[in-house]
């Protein structure tokens, strides 16, 4: 039986989504060899909102609905989560990774 890792992403720009969409196929492969599954509890973001899902967000969902400028809002469960802060605060994850640019403003 696969142990679960729960992993919540800070950041789903470039980087960010090109790590979920390896989670779902190289990545997946390599995890699974080891006895391990990979589940994104949390996604948050600057411009699409925060997602929680204890159970997994739907990655394909958050990745297609990011790609067509909507907001991750609608694969939240829970209650809402106003900040980044909070979110760190309250996912339920093992792992979080930071994925943001270094300067925000000029987007490095």
């Amino acid at each position: 039986m696969a142990r679960d890792i729960r992993i919540a992403l800070v950041g789903f720009g470039n980087v960010g989504r090109r790590f979920a969409q390896n989670l779902q196929g190289p990545y997946a492969r390599v995890l699974r060899a080891h006895g391990l599954r990979a589940r994104v509890t949390g996604i948050a973001t600057a411009h699409h909102g925060i997602a929680v899902d204890p159970g997994g967000v739907a990655l394909g969902r958050a990745l297609r609905a990011v790609a067509k400028g909507q907001s991750l809002a609608r694969l939240h469960r829970g209650r809402p989560l106003g900040e980044v802060r909070a979110f760190v605060a309250r996912v339920p994850a093992d792992v979080l990774m930071e994925v943001t640019p270094r300067d925000p403003r000029a987007g490095r």
